[in-house]
């Protein structure tokens, strides 16, 4: 993870959105701070954290300062405990985001197809874990 931030990159990808700061009044006080670093993290990295190490400084401290908080606030928060894996789901189901079904696999791979891959393939066989779509262009 970048290690240095300027003001400009810390207000685009480590504020916090109206609808974050909602989301922040259904969590107790004391792990508000852990959660928004996952949220924010996920959002940037499209992985979570697996400890306060992970978090460069700059992106920590301007959260602390959204949420009028402490950097002690986060010292004992389990990453990788119950806590630590229920914000996670929570986050994910914020962001919309699923575990990928054999429908929407197939639905993926023929957008890929037809949208990214249409330009310029002739007939080619994309795989993807026992699904075979074979893009034909013409041309």
């Amino acid at each position: 993870m970048k290690q240095f931030w300027d003001a400009h990159e810390l207000s685009e990808h480590w504020s916090l959105t109206f609808d974050e700061l909602e989301l922040l009044k259904t969590k107790p006080a004391r792990s508000r701070l852990a959660f928004c670093l996952q949220l924010k993290y996920y959002q940037y990295t499209g992985t979570f954290p697996k400890s306060l190490t992970d978090l460069p400084d700059s992106p920590l401290h301007h959260l602390v300062d959204q949420l009028g908080t402490e950097i002690k606030d986060i010292k004992e928060y389990d990453w990788n405990g119950r806590t630590g894996r229920r914000h996670r789901e929570e986050i994910l189901v914020f962001l919309g985001v699923a575990k990928l079904t054999e429908e929407t696999r197939h639905e993926l791979v023929l957008w890929l197809c037809n949208s990214v891959y249409a330009n310029g393939l002739k007939r080619k066989s994309i795989h993807t874990n026992g699904l075979k779509t074979e893009n034909r262009v013409p041309g």
